[in-house]
Parts: structure tokens; sequence; C-alpha cells
């Protein structure tokens, strides 16, 4: 009973990641890399359905969303933009 709690709260952890790091349109990029609808990113995202390849791209699109220096919304484009500007 331990591990499917610690599971469930690594997933969890994992989910928060992911939702706090995804742009617009990322759900809609993400559907159509995999050929899925964009509900059934959303069931993924809300727990309702598990699926581990839908969870790897998000996981992936919301891991270069958080730290890749090119994306435009990303917090270390910014900070760099705002040092050009001084």
């Amino acid at each position: 009973m331990e591990q499917l709690n610690f599971i469930s709260e690594d997933l969890n952890g994992l989910l928060h990641f992911i939702k706090k790091n995804l742009f617009h349109g990322d759900k809609r990029a993400v559907a159509v890399e995999l050929g899925v609808s964009v509900q059934s990113i959303c069931n993924v995202l809300s727990s309702k359905s598990r699926s581990w390849r839908i969870l790897n791209a998000l996981y992936k699109k919301a891991f270069d969303n958080k730290y890749c220096d090119k994306n435009p919304y990303s917090q270390k484009f910014i900070e760099k933009a705002i040092l050009e500007l001084k």
C-alpha cells in the first residue's frame, strides 16, 4: 500500500511540473505530434486516464519549455532580454 501511495505522489509531482510548464498551444502540438485528440491529452493531465506515451511527450515539452534558452516564454530568455535592455 505504501508503494502505491509513493508512485501516486511521484505521478502527482510530475503532473504538477508538466502543467506548470506548458504554454498556450502545447497540448494541441503534442496531440498532433502523437496523432491523438486534445481531449486525450486533457484526460491524462487530469488523471482520468493514463498513457505513458502521452505523459512522456508532455514531459519533454514541459522540460524544453522550462530549460530551453531560446524559448521566448522561458524565465531564462526573459532574464536575458531584461539584461540586454539595461
